[in-house]
């Protein structure tokens, strides 16, 4: 019995509703058109993001298709400077400088009279030695 009047009532509640029947055709025909075209609209920014984004996935996945190719040859290149540094074949293991720095202060203060202070660059001696290439 509960239902009936359950269902009696929704039925009152949507059939005496004067938004249902104080449209007409036309004018619902309108507001469901209305609404097609803004729900087209937004399905078309939709699908714009998508292949937006799709082009986007696309480029990336074509950077990365080199990175491991790329990053090999690095690899490569420094196993094959760290191999040459080891071996004793680089350029600046080679090669010797020595040098000397003879530097002179004086200071005199006497008893009477104004002070001296002397500085002075003695010897400065720079030697570079670099083997042949022959040994």
């Amino acid at each position: 019995m509960k239902y009936k009047q359950l269902a009696l009532a929704i039925g009152l509640a949507i059939g005496n509703s004067p938004a249902v029947f104080a449209d007409t055709v036309e004018q619902r025909l309108a507001r469901m058109e209305t609404l097609m075209t803004e729900m087209q609209k937004r399905l078309s920014d939709q699908d714009r993001t998508i292949k937006r984004q799709a082009d986007t996935i696309a480029e990336q996945k074509e950077r990365l298709e080199g990175t491991p190719e790329r990053i090999q040859r690095l690899e490569e290149s420094v196993a094959r400077k760290q191999a040459t540094a080891e071996g004793g074949e680089a350029w600046y293991q080679n090669i010797e400088i020595a040098g000397v720095i003879e530097y002179e202060i004086g200071y005199t203060s006497p008893y009477q009279g104004s002070s001296e202070s002397d500085n002075t660059l003695a010897t400065f001696e720079l030697g570079v030695f670099a083997p042949s290439p022959t040994g």
